[in-house]
């Protein structure tokens, strides 16, 4: 089902100037009152996109109806320059096949992406397409989560100790030092957050998130930036930034070590374990695994966080050998 509103080459920008037309795109299932705050705040950007396209494995149709009532409300220069695309399937299985369909039907160059649960800043657009224009090498923009809790200083320590090499996620500090960067620089990175990222889609060439991975997996993200070619150049800006409220809505109540344990498995048996260094810098991951998991045990007096450390092992494995066996039968 879709809803088309008529759209200019150029996104609305105020005094006169002129961004890059880009199209925006959110998966979204059983998230209607997060999906409507997080439109709410697209409709008041500096800078609109060309395009909004909503893919909703939702059964019912209340999320596009609120949609297209916000759009009707909207002021009148955002409804003559932003088209709204809303698919309704439930055949749709996962964020990662809905993002995929997404970036199909996108039409722009530079394609954004962003989850039902977050809330932009007004300028958030605007920075994105900024960093852009500052540097034609850029190939991807994220912005900044700003509202991520700086975590106790044992967690940091072992994180510190234990993430090495291609596991360690340079993006968790610039988020716990959201304020402080806030009129930083863009900062180059390795790796984006799905929540409120944007690349090229010359950058992205055929790469498509997996659509192997089922419902919200944790690694997604990380897997698709792994898949972009040598030199693709990704930063995150900091004067981009976003609430991400982490909506309960549609998630599973996993422990979160199995939930970690699962993206880092599924990730080094997809990418990493070619070199040396990445092979030693998993065992050592694992040794903190398993020290983290005997700790919980100790501490709860129970079993469960070995049940999640096990469980995780196993679905991270199975999902990177499911796709590979798959991939060599095609």
């Amino acid at each position: 089902m879709k809803s088309e509103v008529h759209s200019n080459s150029l996104c609305l920008v105020p005094e006169g100037g002129s961004y890059p037309a880009f199209s925006v795109i959110i998966p979204t299932k059983n998230r209607c009152n997060d999906l409507v705050e997080a439109v709410r705040s697209i409709l008041i950007q500096e800078v609109i996109p060309a395009e909004l396209i909503i893919v909703d494995q939702t059964a019912s149709d209340q999320g596009k109806l609120y949609i297209e009532s916000l759009l009707i409300q909207a002021a009148r220069p955002v409804r003559e320059r932003m088209k709204l695309c809303y698919v309704n399937d439930t055949g749709i299985c996962g964020s990662a096949i809905a993002r995929n369909l997404g970036i199909e039907i996108a039409t722009k160059d530079i394609i954004a992406l962003l989850d039902d649960d977050v809330v932009l800043e007004p300028d958030c657009f605007k920075q994105m397409l900024t960093a852009y224009l500052s540097d034609p090498s850029v190939d991807g923009v994220s912005a900044t989560v700003t509202n991520y809790v700086r975590p106790p200083f044992v967690q940091r320590l072992y994180t510190a100790v234990f993430h090495r090499g291609p596991f360690h996620d340079e993006r968790q500090s610039i988020y716990y030092n959201a304020d402080r960067l806030r009129c930083s620089e863009p900062i180059q990175v390795r790796k984006f957050g799905a929540g409120g990222m944007s690349i090229r889609r010359a950058s992205m060439g055929a790469v498509r998130f997996d659509p192997y991975l089922r419902g919200v997996p944790g690694g997604e993200d990380v897997e698709f930036c792994c898949r972009l070619s040598e030199g693709t150049r990704l930063v995150i800006a900091p004067r981009a930034r976003y609430v991400h409220k982490m909506s309960q809505a549609n998630r599973a109540d996993t422990h979160w070590l199995q939930k970690q344990v699962r993206a880092a498995y599924y990730v080094y048996l997809r990418h990493w374990r070619t070199k040396l260094k990445n092979r030693l810098c998993f065992a050592w991951l694992n040794v903190g695994f398993v020290a983290v998991t005997l700790v919980g045990v100790c501490l709860s007096r129970s079993m469960r966080p070995w049940r999640a450390f096990r469980e995780g092992v196993r679905i991270g494995t199975e999902d990177a050998r499911k796709l590979s066996a798959t991939r060599t039968a095609l």
